[in-house]
């Protein structure tokens, strides 16, 4: 860094740094290339300058997110060096700030987490910027819940449990974070041995996790459950009793009353490969090799072929219950007798029998067609959504045949078959 540049920042003076800029009109451009490097606004920020801070980031927005030699970005220094003001004001000129990640991952809220003396006053305002913060994790794949204590454990939890800018599914993600030890925050809550709060302040927060879903059941890389970690940390306390009775209570086990799959797993994974299922790999991989444009060729014939055999379901060829015109007529005309009008009908009803026995077997064809379709469909289509939508419609459109053709259609079997056997009583 320019000399004269390194003491404007750390005097805070504004007038000499238009000096350096007037000396050198490139001297922030050529120091913005470099990757890791203490730009005036790190020094600004440890020395508590806000004004120099400002109008720096006015200059370059980009000095804000970028890290020093040591990984620290200028919100990490001005949290290390407990200044307060310039906290205020790097968050609002990018609110986004309190996600950057420096040295391991760490971002400032995992930063803030572990400064005693700024958590309770800085937590909400972080939380409050962004709430999104609190998902990151650093390289342990530690969440902030991981490495607060005390109160500020207590106040994370409790604004993950009651905020509206994470969905269910998020909070519960979180909770069940393993670091790189296996432990979830179940597992550190129960242990006490980064979370100091009173006995009645922890239940409390181990009775939040259990409502929010977590698993009580996850071990950790020593296959510890929560209840194993409880009852070692807190032999022949009463805290521990009522600890360990909430687990129970939760579903929670010790490690060995948990059922283990890996016999199941090998022997799913040694058993004999069948030829069904060896068909079934070659035709999966057949497919998989099929470049892009021949499987969009064939998802359309697929389509095609499909839709004619839907159609021809519900429009069968003629020559099927059609009969005799002429016959029709003259019966209709001349039959006037009760028994004469059964025997008509009964006679239109054989006449349907072939359309019937159509209807099933364009049915069945179409079903066999819809299986095939599907099958190529879910190797095609990476995420399988468009097999759901095939299916759901193929379904509601059976549906809807079955409603309107083939129940009217049993109810009038039904209603011949009564005919003929009332039809020697009418004779």
């Amino acid at each position: 860094m320019n000399e004269n540049l390194k003491k404007a920042a750390e005097k805070g003076s504004i007038d000499e740094l238009y000096d350096c800029i007037r000396e050198n009109g490139n001297v922030l451009k050529d120091m913005d290339e470099l990757e890791f490097v203490d730009t005036p606004l790190h020094i600004a920020a440890a020395e508590g300058h806000i004004e120099f801070c400002r109008e720096i980031a006015n200059f370059k927005p980009s000095f804000t997110r970028k890290l020093n030699q040591v990984g620290l970005s200028p919100l990490h220094i001005a949290l290390e060096n407990r200044r307060r003001d310039m906290v205020y004001c790097l968050l609002h000129v990018d609110n986004n700030l309190v996600r950057i990640k420096g040295k391991g991952g760490c971002t400032p809220l995992h930063l803030l987490a572990k400064l005693h003396d700024l958590q309770l006053e800085f937590l909400p305002e972080f939380l409050k910027e962004c709430p999104q913060c609190i998902q990151d994790v650093t390289i342990r794949n530690e969440t902030a819940l991981h490495i607060a204590t005390g109160e500020a454990f207590e106040v994370l939890l409790k604004w993950i449990f009651r905020t509206s800018h994470l969905s269910p599914d998020e909070k519960k993600d979180i909770l069940n974070t393993k670091d790189l030890d296996g432990n979830t925050v179940l597992h550190l809550a129960v242990s006490m041995i980064r979370i100091w709060l009173p006995a009645r302040r922890l239940k409390d927060c181990i009775k939040i996790l259990l409502k929010c879903k977590v698993n009580v059941n996850d071990v950790n890389v020593k296959r510890l459950t929560a209840l194993d970690v409880s009852e070692a940390s807190w032999q022949g306390n009463d805290v521990q009793g009522q600890i360990s009775k909430l687990l129970r209570r939760a579903g929670g086990k010790n490690n060995g009353s948990i059922p283990t799959l890996k016999s199941l797993d090998k022997l799913i994974i040694g058993s004999r490969i069948s030829w069904i299922e060896r068909l079934f790999i070659e035709w999966r991989n057949d497919l998989r090799k099929t470049s892009l444009e021949r499987s969009n060729a064939l998802f359309v014939v697929l389509v095609l072929i499909l839709t004619a055999t839907y159609q021809a379901t519900l429009s069968p060829p003629g020559g099927f219950g059609e009969g005799d015109t002429t016959s029709s007529t003259t019966s209709n005309t001349t039959t006037t007798s009760p028994t004469g009008q059964i025997n008509t009908l009964i006679k239109h009803s054989d006449q349907r029998v072939g359309a019937s026995v159509m209807n099933w077997v364009l049915t069945v064809t179409l079903t066999t067609l819809l299986i095939c379709l599907l099958g190529s469909m879910w190797v095609i289509s990476p995420s399988g959504l468009c097999t759901i939508i095939v299916f759901s419609v193929w379904f509601t459109c059976m549906g809807l045949t079955v409603i309107f053709f083939k129940l009217p259609e049993t109810i009038h079997r039904e209603f011949i078959k009564r005919m003929k056997e009332d039809l020697p009583n009418l004779q």
